[in-house]
This record gives structure tokens, C-alpha cells and sequence, in this order.
């Protein structure tokens, strides 16, 4: 069956496609290179009931932990994920859905996935060539790097008032060694749970 037709056939296969990061797919399947397969091909034939990831945003295995019900359905754990405009679970422990709804109406307003959404901001973003938000603000002198499930997190253990360009997250203790941060509102439960001394430990050491 042709992609175009096998597309048309399966649910939810438009908004998949609009979140589907291919480029991301064949670096971390690297037998999916090495076979010369489309990606977005393999992972409707293969990959999805797989459980890989189509984007590094969704790990299977986190939103089968967050969402039990998906694992007691027959489709594969991404169409369960994208057939609700507010999911039944989060797809990775840095993207909390309902956090992002309340920062993107218009996402809610259109019924549209908010991880979905939340990819095709990100491909807007990089047809400008630069991230939302960024012009005129300053990189930090240092960052630390956090991968979490394919994700890298850039963080600056900065002071209150400063303020960088783009997603980085700024982190620091106020005067009673209480941790706040500025981070992008997915994020911000993911960082809520965290303590001051954790993520400096966990943050590559790169201070």
C-alpha cells in the first residue's frame, strides 16, 4: 500500500504526521538509516506497534506509566495519546499537557493535541532560524546540560534577575535555600519536583 493511501486509512494519521520528527527517528534508529527505509513509513508499519518514538517527546513506556488504560487497548500507545485534544496522560516527564493548554489557548480553542501543536511551533521556529522570543536577549556565559529520555535540557544556575534567550531554564535558590526557576511551562511540574542540590547533580556537572 502507498504511504499516501496508507495515511488516509489509519486514525489520527494527519496529526501524527504533523508530529512526527523524522530526522529524530533515523538518529536514534539507526537501522532504520542503515536500511534506507522512509522513516515515517517504518514507523506506521513497524515502529509504532514497536513502541518507538516519533518524536523524543514521546516515550512509550512514560505515557503506558501515566496512562494505564493505553495499555489495555489494541492500537498502538500513540494513537491512544493523539485521540484526545487534552490526553489522558503525559507523553514525557518534560511535557506536562495540561500545563501547556493553560499557556496555549489557541490549542485548546482548535482541539489540537498539545504536543502536536507544541512540534509544529517548534518547525515554525526553525524556518525563521531562530526560537520565539530570543531577539535582543543575551546567551549565559555557562550551561549545564540535563538529558532526560532523549531530551536535552539547558539550564543556567543563575541568579533572579536574569534573563536569557530562548527555552533555557533559569535555576537558583532564593534567601531562605528554597529552589525557584523560570522555565517553560510544560516543564514547569517536571522542575517543581525537582531539589536545588538533585539537579545540580544530575546536570552534568557543568557549572
Amino acid at each position: 500500500m502507498k504511504l499516501k493511501n496508507l495515511v488516509v486509512t489509519l486514525p489520527h494519521c494527519r496529526s501524527l504526521q504533523r508530529l512526527f520528527d523524522g530526522n529524530f527517528y533515523l538518529r536514534k534508529y539507526p537501522d532504520v538509516a542503515a536500511a534506507g527505509v522512509e522513516p515515517f513509513r517504518h514507523y506506521l508499519e513497524h515502529g509504532a506497534s514497536e513502541g518507538r518514538k516519533p518524536h523524543a517527546l514521546f516515550d512509550h513506556d512514560y505515557y503506558l506509566l501515566c496512562c494505564p488504560e493505553a495499555r489495555d487497548g489494541d492500537e498502538p500507545s500513540i494513537f491512544h495519546f493523539l485521540r484526545r485534544p487534552v490526553p489522558a496522560g503525559n507523553p514525557h516527564p518534560l511535557f506536562d499537557c495540561a500545563a501547556y493548554l493553560r499557556t496555549h489557548q489557541d490549542a485548546f480553542r482548535q482541539r489540537m493535541n498539545p504536543l502536536v501543536h507544541f512540534a509544529r511551533g517548534q518547525r515554525a521556529a526553525r524556518r525563521l532560524g531562530a526560537a520565539p522570543g530570543t531577539a535582543g536577549k543575551p546567551a549565559p556565559p555557562a550551561l549545564s546540560c540535563l538529558e532526560i529520555l532523549d531530551v536535552q535540557v539547558r539550564i543556567a544556575f543563575t541568579g533572579e534577575d536574569c534573563e536569557f534567550a530562548g527555552d533555557i531554564v533559569r535555576v537558583w535558590e532564593d534567601s531562605v535555600g528554597r529552589m525557584r526557576f523560570v522555565a517553560p511551562a510544560q516543564q514547569e511540574p517536571f522542575f517543581a519536583a525537582m531539589k536545588y542540590d538533585q539537579l545540580c547533580a544530575q546536570a552534568n556537572g557543568r557549572l
